[in-house]
């Protein structure tokens, strides 16, 4: 039992520390992305391929309802719209996103809706096709 503890601590370690190291990495990557965000868009970049990677522009949408909102006022504008199944005990941003997404690409979001939610897009850069080393 004692070496299966210690191996359980070693493992809880090393997540540890990954961890840490990981924190570190995506505060160096997100300084870099915006270097290359900034030259990308002034030359009208959306991607590259580099060791057979591709690296691309990425467009998320991010969806909420304000917090001003009047419960009432949701459910009955949701309701109207098609979007009532989205209220539970609150609305999951994700979920709205997506609903906002498809609404988006069928003529848009009534004004009604956009009045009660906020949206944003966030530009990023991903990577695609990356593997573990070896692998």
């Amino acid at each position: 039992m004692n070496k299966q503890l210690r191996r359980l601590l070693e493992i809880d370690q090393r997540r540890a520390d990954l961890k840490a190291e990981d924190s570190g990495l995506s505060k160096e990557r997100s300084a870099i992305e915006e270097i290359i965000l900034d030259e990308w868009i002034t030359e009208g970049i959306t991607g590259q391929r580099i060791n057979g990677t591709l690296i691309g522009l990425l467009t998320e949408l991010r969806c909420r309802v304000n917090s001003d909102v009047d419960e009432g006022d949701l459910k009955m504008t949701f309701d109207a719209h098609g979007l009532g199944w989205l209220i539970k005990a609150s609305v999951h941003a994700g979920s709205l996103t997506s609903a906002v997404k498809e609404m988006k690409g069928m003529g848009g979001v009534p004004e009604e809706v956009a009045a009660l939610i906020h949206q944003n897009e966030v530009l990023s850069i991903r990577s695609y096709g990356l593997k573990p080393k070896g692998q």
